[in-house]
C-alpha cells in the first residue's frame, strides 16, 4: 500500500479520506457484536455508526447509496 501511495511509510493514510486498517476493521466488528444494532437488520455501518444515505452524508465518498439499502 505504501508503494501504491495509499499509506505513508509510518502506516498513516496518505489521503485523509482513507482509513487505517484498524479503522477499517472496526465496522464489521461492530456490526457483528454490538447490542446497539439489535433490531436494525439490513443497515450499513460506517465510522462506528449506521451510515447515512450518500445524498445526506455531506462529504464525498461517504454514506450508502439508496440502491444499497433495503429502505429506498
Amino acid at each position: 500500500m505504501v508503494r501504491e501511495g495509499w499509506l505513508y511509510e509510518n502506516g498513516a493514510p496518505a489521503d485523509p479520506t482513507f482509513k487505517t486498517p484498524d479503522q477499517g476493521r472496526c465496522d464489521p466488528s461492530l456490526d457483528a457484536t454490538s447490542p446497539l444494532l439489535d433490531g436494525f437488520g439490513g443497515v450499513n455501518c460506517e465510522d462506528r455508526d449506521i451510515a447515512a444515505r450518500t445524498e445526506l452524508a455531506g462529504e464525498p465518498f461517504m454514506g450508502v447509496k439508496a440502491y444499497g439499502t433495503k429502505f429506498q
